[in-house]
């Protein structure tokens, strides 16, 4: 059991190491090289290492863009309330969730084996949060159950979802990726799969963002690493300007971050981070999956005839970066719409007729 333990925590709670470990796997199965197997291995841990650094410098930006926006529309953060927290509740119950992960984990393997939904989830830490999170209301609904019930629940359910997940979305990813090489392992995969059914029925598919024409002069705006920054510059400016403005002490606290350098143009340096941040994500994801994608046709031929691997969702940002750049704008406009809406009281004599 602590064999078990010691397996799912450090190898399955380590995304690099587990996505490393299948790429080795792969390689020694097609029999490559002593140089191809190590630099094949590397390169794929260095490369969702680099993911994963990218996605430390875009949290930094956010760490100044979220407590912006909410002071400007005067939110409050929440509480937890007398709700368990996540440390204490790992403290109480890890050991359960990593078990039934590797359970989970095992299962979906099975399944891609003897079914016809060929796809294995490696999106390490996505299944450490969903298994957190189903153990999580498991406890809330029922706090007295037995903790091998709570292992085999989470395993069972979670290792039919990892196996049918990607299988869903696979024919709307296939036509956005023009092949069929990887999956989608997300939990964004609902929304995706729903803006592809809206697609399907208001959609034209004559209209393709990714021919888009634009005039000459706004050639840059093709360029995705520009126009990252330039909508998040115009975001992070107006939001400076109005928090400049109000003069209430949360303001003042969160334009302490800057120091002595003009709060304004720390804002605007913030938005250069978080276009800096989805590059380095790019360059990982080139790198990664360049190295994951022929090493898994090891584990397709071998162990798994026909398998795909289901992968995290930069892994689709290269695609189709037009796209990309307009729903990074509806998402910023989403979001500030939805804080506008909970910033507006709501009329009370509607519910009084």
């Amino acid at each position: 059991m602590d064999v078990l333990f010691w397996i799912a925590t450090n190898i399955f709670g380590t995304p690099a190491i587990l996505l490393g470990f299948i790429v080795l796997i792969g390689l020694l199965l097609q029999k490559k090289s002593t140089s191809q197997l190590v630099s094949g291995t590397f390169k794929a841990i260095i490369g969702f290492l680099i993911i994963g650094a990218g996605a430390d410098v875009i949290v930094k930006a956010l760490n100044v863009f979220e407590p912006m926006w909410q002071e400007v529309f005067g939110l409050e953060s929440g509480s937890l309330g007398t709700f368990m927290g996540q440390e204490a509740f790992n403290s109480k119950y890890g050991s359960a969730v990593t078990l039934a992960m590797l359970i989970g984990f095992l299962i979906n393997v099975l399944l891609a084996r003897f079914t016809r939904f060929k796809f294995i989830y490696l999106t390490g830490h996505m299944m450490f949060w969903t298994s957190t999170v189903f153990a999580g209301v498991i406890v809330h609904a029922s706090s007295g159950i037995p903790i091998w019930k709570l292992v085999l629940m989470i395993a069972v359910v979670l290792g039919v979802y990892w196996t049918f997940q990607p299988a869903l979305v696979q024919p709307f990813l296939r036509k956005i990726t023009g092949n069929d090489n990887i999956a989608l392992g997300h939990t964004s995969a609902s929304v995706a799969l729903l803006a592809a059914l809206f697609g399907k029925l208001f959609g034209n598919k004559n209209n393709d963002s990714e021919k888009i024409k634009v005039p000459k002069g706004f050639e840059f705006l093709r360029d995705s690493n520009v126009i990252t920054a330039l909508s998040m510059g115009v975001l992070f400016l107006i939001g400076a300007i109005i928090l400049s403005m109000k003069g209430t002490p949360a303001a003042a606290e969160l334009m302490k971050q800057s120091g002595d350098q003009n709060f304004i143009i720390y804002s605007i340096i913030q938005s250069f981070t978080f276009a800096g941040g989805i590059a380095i994500v790019l360059m990982g994801v080139r790198m990664f999956v360049g190295e994951l994608v022929p090493a898994f046709n090891g584990i397709a031929t071998k162990l798994v005839p026909g398998a795909k691997p289901a992968l995290d969702a930069p892994v689709v940002y290269l695609t189709r970066q037009t796209r990309w750049c307009l729903a990074s704008w509806e998402l910023s406009g989403a979001r500030l719409s939805g804080c506008l809406s909970l910033a507006t009281p709501f009329p009370t004599s509607l519910c009084q007729r």
